[in-house]
């Protein structure tokens, strides 16, 4: 009769130590994967945003002397593919990042100058002239015309003796038709 009471609690002491042990290790794996979880975690939080190939674009460029803005869209090109914030500020140092994330960026930049929507329309050797203005003192011819002066009325010829400044290409469409 001692025996079978021996047998059973050597079993039971022996079932003992190795559930803890099977315990043991079981907790060091879940441990071990825990870590690994949270490592993986803690680098997909902390990975840099990047531009993607379906990103949007926005150009903005801010002319001090006339206080134009002029927006432009496009897709992302292909070398800023990939390229984190960083990356761009390295790469492009004379634009200032607007904004960036991984589907968009806005680039912007100051520049010296009128924007290229400045004309004036004058009377240069009889004839209506369309002039571009790069500089507040500065034209450039960017048309001839074929209206003579001499189909104008003397107001009109007064005001295109002195200049007449426009703004944008359709207002210089409409002036110019409104002389034929």
């Amino acid at each position: 009769m001692r025996k079978p009471f021996y047998y059973s609690i050597l079993i039971f002491v022996f079932s003992i130590i190795v559930g803890y042990f099977y315990s043991m290790q079981w907790k060091k794996n879940h441990i071990a994967l825990d870590v690994e979880r949270n490592k993986v975690a803690e680098e997909t939080a902390f990975q840099e945003e990047k531009l993607g190939f379906d990103s949007e674009l926005e150009i903005k460029k801010y002319y001090n002397k006339c206080g134009h803005v002029k927006t432009f869209y496009s897709e992302i090109p292909k070398e800023l593919i990939n390229m984190t914030k960083e990356e761009i500020k390295e790469n492009y140092p004379e634009w200032d990042i607007d904004q960036f994330s991984n589907n968009k960026l806005v680039l912007s930049k100051e520049i010296e100058g009128l924007c290229d929507e400045h004309y004036v329309i004058k009377i240069d050797d009889e004839f209506i002239n369309i002039y571009h203005q790069t500089k507040p003192d500065d034209m450039e011819l960017y048309r001839q015309t074929n209206i003579n002066k001499d189909y104008l009325t003397k107001e009109d010829v007064e005001k295109l003796d002195n200049g007449i400044y426009v703004y944008g290409r359709d207002r210089v469409n409409s002036l110019i038709e409104d002389y034929e």
